[in-house]
C-alpha cells in the first residue's frame, strides 16, 4: 500500500472517531502527523472542524445537520478506498 493511500485511510479513520465520539477534533489534528498536501484530506478536516451545531440557539435544523454529516461520510468513504 502506498503512503498516499495510508495517509487518506488514516485521516478517514480519525474523522470517524470524531463522529462516533471516541476523540475530539483537537485529538484528530494532534494524531495526524502527516504534512499533507492532499486537497481531499484538507477538505475533510475543514468539514469536521466546522460541523454545525444541531438545534438549539444558533444551531441548524436536523435536516441540514444530517445533510452536512452525510457529505462528510461520503468523503470519508471516498478516502477509505
Amino acid at each position: 500500500m502506498d503512503d498516499k493511500k495510508k495517509e487518506r485511510q488514516y485521516a478517514a479513520q480519525l474523522a470517524r472517531q470524531v463522529y462516533t465520539g471516541k476523540i475530539h477534533f483537537k485529538q484528530m489534528i494532534d494524531n495526524f502527523t502527516y504534512n499533507t498536501t492532499d486537497t481531499e484530506i484538507k477538505k475533510l478536516f475543514d468539514l469536521v472542524e466546522h460541523t454545525p451545531k444541531q438545534g438549539g440557539l444558533f444551531g441548524v435544523s436536523k435536516e441540514k445537520y444530517l445533510n452536512y454529516v452525510s457529505t462528510v461520510y461520503e468523503l470519508i468513504e471516498q478516502l477509505e478506498k
